[in-house]
């Protein structure tokens, strides 16, 4: 039960009003009495007046006697306004019997009412409510109207709640899960799923309701909603090009049928359901396929190791239908051009281009080391639509394939290449190669006596002793000379039994005498002059290898021999010695010129027939144009 306040009287027309309600000039003692409501708020209201206490005064029909709920504290008539609730009701009753009456309201918690009471229409009355100024009046304000709106909007699902109208005068607009609603609220409620999603349920309270319908509110209302995913989703593995990716649809209905569509590079089409391609869609239900990448993806990388593909997912609800669900769904894979698959081919070819080593060894593919020329080519193919880029022999990129390299050492050659793609491939060749050792000569060549008329020689040297294949190797040693100012004769050759063969070199068994030229003497026959021993010769040594009528090598040594000198000669005026001057074995200058001697000179040279002995040391002598040396040593 409410408590009431103490009635207000409300009198126009007559002195002494406490309130004058201007357009109800004809009413007399109207009673205004307040209550609060409880935190339910209420849907009715009772109200019971005690016998006796209401008085017909002056014939005023006193049989139903109005009265209105309102929230305003000067009058009911902005009961009809947003600020309160008209609600209009009736006590009924006898003069100095009890009255009651009840009315049906819509009542906010927790909120002060104002409950007003009008007498008949007559213009005077003035004892409607009183009884000894006791006043026994009774509020009964009973039901609930506000209640609770919960919203549960499941996954991929959307709700929307518009109060369009409000009973108690609060605002209208969208509401959330939580909002206090009141009884005969209008409440417009709305579904909708989420994009790749489908709406399962849409209830109210439980039960299935149409969405964006208006609903009266008569209690709590829970408004839910769930959702299904549309469109499927679609990954896949990495894989090379030949092998296979696994592709795996995640379907969130069993029944649900998809596409999937392939795009690498400029190529695209449709992958089946056992993996294979082709340019039309096809709908199925496997959930997990196996595709074969073709090896026309090759084309589309030739100058990259890997590429990406794109795997396209479209979700249908059955093998004929015409309508995608949701969106399309998509993966990335890295597709890869293998090594194994890729790597170019590489080859190499090696042949002796010189005819002479050629002859020696009968066999192109042969080679003397150190003489040969080998002319290298290399045969590269790229695969899988990629090209060659580079090419190597050697570590030297060839010029139309082809290296030559003349009087190679290499004994094996390594021929390499690299695609358009990164991929590299190397061959190596290892021909046949004869250990050739360099031909060389060292002679040494003298007179045996500074007077006589023979030279000799001896000479040593590498030569390779050994077959080259068709032909064994040989060595020719010979010599030709000329006196100083002339032309060399003809070549003089030395008996190979006059040296010594080893493995790998060769000597002159002991001094070879070496034989002038012949001449002629003055009865016409040839005899030996023998070497001048007066005058300067030069020799020219020569060693060539080979067989056959090839020369392999050839090496020229010059050796010059200068005339003979006789121990002594002299002239007209002077008498020369021509070595050493010894006295008792002993050279004379070390007897002139001791160790500790000065020799002074105008020269700043020290002569050289004084530098011969000893060790020498420059000093200062102090005198301009004079030059010392002191023998140290």
């Amino acid at each position: 039960m409410a408590t009431l306040s103490s009635p207000t009287y409300y009198m126009s027309g007559s002195s002494g009003a406490s309130t004058v309600i201007g357009y109800e000039t004809s009413r007399n003692r109207v009673v205004r009495f307040s209550f609060k409501t409880g935190s339910s708020g209420a849907t009715s209201i009772s109200i019971s007046v005690t016998a006796g206490t209401i008085t017909n005064q002056g014939g005023t029909d006193l049989t139903s006697i109005p009265f209105y709920v309102t929230t305003s504290s000067t009058s009911h008539a902005n009961a009809n306004k947003a600020s309160g609730s008209a609600v209009t009701g009736y006590i009924k009753g006898s003069s100095g019997k009890a009255y009651s009456g009840s009315a049906s309201v819509v009542l906010k918690a927790d909120t002060t009412y104002y409950l007003w009471f009008f007498p008949g229409s007559t213009t005077y009355g003035w004892s409607y409510w009183h009884n000894n100024s006791y006043y026994y009046t009774d509020c009964t304000p009973s039901g609930t109207s506000k209640f609770a709106l919960t919203i549960s909007a499941g996954t991929g699902s959307t709700i929307t709640v518009n109060r369009t109208s409000s009973s108690v005068g609060l605002s209208t607009g969208n509401l959330s899960s939580g909002a206090v609603i009141y009884k005969n609220d209008k409440l417009k409620i709305t579904f909708a799923p989420k994009t790749n999603y489908k709406l399962l349920t849409q209830k109210m309270n439980g039960t299935t309701i149409a969405s964006g319908n208006t609903h009266t509110v008569s209690g709590n209302i829970s408004v839910t909603a769930t959702a299904q995913v549309l469109a499927s989703n679609v990954g896949a593995t990495d894989a090379n090009i030949g092998s296979t990716s696994t592709i795996t649809v995640t379907k969130y209905n069993t029944n649900y049928y998809h596409t999937l569509q392939y795009s690498f590079g400029s190529l695209s089409g449709y992958i089946t359901s056992s993996g294979g391609v082709q340019s039309s869609a096809t709908r199925f239900k496997t959930a997990s396929v196996a595709f074969s990448i073709p090896t026309s993806f090759y084309a589309q990388i030739p100058n990259a190791k890997t590429g990406t593909c794109t795997i396209t997912c479209k979700t249908y609800e059955t093998s004929s239908s015409t309508t995608q669900l949701g969106n399309s769904t998509t993966c990335k894979i890295t597709i890869t051009a293998a090594e194994s698959s890729c790597k170019p081919t590489v080859s190499g070819v090696v042949i002796d281009t010189n005819a002479t080593t050629k002859a020696l060894t009968g066999n192109e593919k042969t080679l003397i080391r150190y003489k040969s020329t080998a002319q290298c080519t290399i045969t590269a193919t790229a695969k899988n639509s990629a090209t060659i880029s580079t090419k190597y022999i050697n570590d030297v990129a060839p010029t139309n394939n082809v290296r030559t390299l003349s009087n190679v050492s290499a004994t094996s050659f390594v021929f390499k290449t690299t695609d358009s793609r990164g991929y590299s491939n190397s061959a190596t060749v290892r021909p046949t190669v004869i250990n050739y050792i360099a031909l060389t000569c060292n002679p040494l060549i003298s007179r045996p006596t500074p007077t006589g008329d023979k030279i000799v020689m001896t000479v040593s040297g590498n030569v390779y002793r050994g077959s080259f294949g068709a032909y064994t190797n040989t060595l020719t040693l010979r010599y030709r000379y000329k006196e100083s100012g002339g032309s060399y004769g003809s070549w003089q050759t030395i008996d190979t039994s006059l040296l010594t063969l080893g493995t790998s070199s060769y000597r002159s068994t002991s001094e070879i005498e070496l034989t002038a030229y012949p001449t002629t003497d003055e009865n016409g026959e040839t005899i030996n002059p023998g070497f001048d021993y007066h005058l300067d010769y030069d020799f020219q040594v020569q060693v060539y290898d080979g067989a056959g009528g090839y020369t392999l090598s050839t090496v020229n040594k010059y050796v010059p021999v200068n005339r003979g000198i006789p121990v002594f000669d002299w002239g007209e005026n002077d008498f020369n010695v021509n070595v050493a001057l010894m006295l008792n074995n002993v050279n004379i200058l070390n007897i002139m010129y001791p160790v500790g001697a000065v020799y002074m000179h105008s020269s700043s040279t020290l002569p050289t027939v004084v530098s011969n002995i000893g060790t020498w040391t420059s000093v200062t002598t102090g005198i301009s144009g004079v030059y010392a040396w002191k023998r140290t040593a």
